[in-house]
């Protein structure tokens, strides 16, 4: 009689979701690209006016350039 390994079978649904997982994240959508991007800019812009010391003056413009009307922070 052959011994079935428990540790094994109990591992195997796990594995496939390990492996398969990053091919599934990596994927982005047009409209999370496009989100990214948004973030990423305005980040950099507030990076900027950070780095030349003018993030005072420059704030209101930078939030009104990338952030809606409705803008709620949670």
């Amino acid at each position: 009689m052959e011994w079935i390994d428990m540790k094994r079978i109990a591992a195997a649904p796990y594995a496939g979701l390990v492996l398969s997982g990053p091919a599934m994240a990596a994927t982005n959508t047009p409209i999370e690209i496009r989100n990214k991007k948004l973030v990423t800019d305005f980040y950099e812009a507030l990076d900027a006016a950070n780095s030349s010391g003018t993030t005072a003056k420059q704030a209101r413009s930078i939030a009104e350039q990338f952030l809606s009307s409705n803008y709620l922070q949670h």
